[in-house]
């Protein structure tokens, strides 16, 4: 079963801030959920009741994505630095 992937204009504009390495690797992780929602190396982030989920991109960068399995759906949330990305990730709205 293969999901879709659907992104959140603001993890477009975190997207187009990057370095064009991490980009890359960034979209090669979103197809690669695609097929596999949560790999090796994904993890709950804490405080959210389990709704979402981060997986390192390089040393110092982390994508947070939430997963419908009832729709099949992906939702990238937030991609950046790592000191960055989890700033005022309690007030995401899903």
């Amino acid at each position: 079963m293969a999901y879709t992937v659907e992104i959140r204009p603001a993890f477009r504009r975190e997207l187009k801030k990057l370095p064009q390495s991490i980009q890359t690797e960034v979209i090669e992780m979103l197809e690669m959920l695609q097929d596999n929602p949560f790999p090796g190396g994904f993890r709950k982030v804490e405080g959210n009741r389990g709704i979402l989920y981060r997986i390192r991109i390089a040393k110092y960068y982390r994508l947070i994505y939430a997963v419908d399995e009832e729709q099949l759906i992906i939702l990238a949330v937030r991609v950046g630095p790592r000191k960055d990305v989890y700033r005022q990730i309690h007030k995401i709205q899903l």
